[in-house]
C-alpha cells in the first residue's frame, strides 16, 4: 500500500487507499501479465492483467485487515499516474472501481497552496511542488 489517508468531514470520515505509479518516463504497462512485461496484450490478456493487478493492490485481505484496523468502515481505491503509454490499460482500472488521478493535476492543486501540509518527510514541500516537471 502506498497511501491509506483518514480525512474527518462534516459528513463522517472519508478513506482512501492510493496507490502511486509515477515515473519521469512513460511506462510500460502498470499491470504485470503473467508473462511479465510484454510489450502487447490482447483484450483478454490486459483485462486479466489488470484483474489480477486489482486484486493484489487493493484485495488482499491482508491490507484489507489493515485498512479495518485504521477504520472500520468504506474506503475509496485510487491510483495516481504521471506517463502512461496505454490508455486502454487505464480505461480497464477504472471499470474496476479504482479513481485514477493524474500526478500533474495533483501537483498542481498542491501549488495553489490549499492544502494543510507544509512540509514533506526528507524535502521542503515547496522545493518539491515548485520543483516538479509538469512535462
Amino acid at each position: 500500500m502506498d497511501i491509506l489517508a483518514i480525512k474527518p468531514t462534516a459528513n463522517g470520515i472519508q478513506c482512501r487507499h492510493l496507490e502511486v505509479q509515477a515515473s519521469s518516463k512513460p511506462i510500460g504497462y502498470i499491470t504485470p501479465s503473467p508473462k511479465g512485461y510484454i510489450k502487447h496484450r490482447s483484450d483478454e490478456e490486459l483485462q486479466n492483467s489488470v484483474s489480477e493487478w486489482v486484486r493484489k493492490k487493493y484485495g488482499q485481505p491482508k491490507k484489507a485487515k489493515q485498512r479495518k484496523a485504521l477504520f472500520d468502515g468504506p474506503w475509496t481505491r485510487h491510483l495516481v499516474v504521471h506517463k502512461i503509454k496505454y490508455p486502454k490499460e487505464l480505461d480497464l482500472i477504472r471499470k474496476a472501481g479504482i479513481t485514477v488521478h493524474n500526478l500533474s493535476e495533483v501537483i498542481d492543486i498542491l501549488r495553489r497552496g490549499n492544502t494543510v501540509v507544509s512540509k514533506a518527510a526528507g524535502a521542503d514541500f515547496v522545493d518539491l511542488v515548485t520543483g516538479f516537471d509538469k512535462s
